[in-house]
């Protein structure tokens, strides 16, 4: 009875001990030239919203970057929606309304080329709020510098701050 209880102590214990996974190194802090680079990655795409400039809008994405959106209505279920790259731009081109989407407080965390960027925003059409939610936007660094491979995003129409 006593080895099965060090057997179980021993396990247990194994299985809480921090390991990497594949040989990973633990995260290190991110250096604020990235953290810079990815934010303003993210602004820029911001700014060609706003704009409605079609060109720098797809600079800023890789070729097959996916937009997913999670919409929920108080009532009813989540609805999930995928885009692509080239439905989300010429949606954006097509607009003839400003549209201004902004994030607040950021959390950067980069991992060799691989950074991903989690903020709450709001977004206005022409003026006019429209929704809030959280971005979480996922990057590649590449030799042009950092590009939005992918961005999944929360869609809410009550309860945000400054409606």
């Amino acid at each position: 009875m006593q080895r099965i209880l060090l057997l179980c102590c021993v396990l247990g214990g194994a299985a809480c001990a921090p390991s990497t996974v594949g040989g990973a190194a633990a995260a290190e802090p991110v250096s604020s030239t990235d953290r810079a680079a990815v934010i303003a990655a993210v602004q820029s795409l911001f700014d060609a919203m706003r704009t409605r400039d079609t060109i720098a809008l797809r600079a800023g994405f890789t070729p097959n970057a996916q937009l997913i959106s999670i919409r929920t209505l108080p009532g009813a279920p989540a609805r999930h929606q995928v885009t692509s790259l080239s439905a989300f731009v010429t949606a954006i081109g097509r607009s003839e309304e400003e549209l201004v989407e902004r994030m607040w407080g950021p959390r950067v965390e980069v991992a060799g080329d691989i950074a991903s960027l989690w903020a709450p925003y709001d977004f206005r059409r022409g003026g006019a709020f429209s929704h809030c939610g959280h971005d979480a936007v996922h990057l590649a660094r590449t030799a042009d510098g950092w590009k939005i491979a992918a961005i999944t995003y929360t869609v809410v129409t009550a309860g945000c701050v400054g409606q």
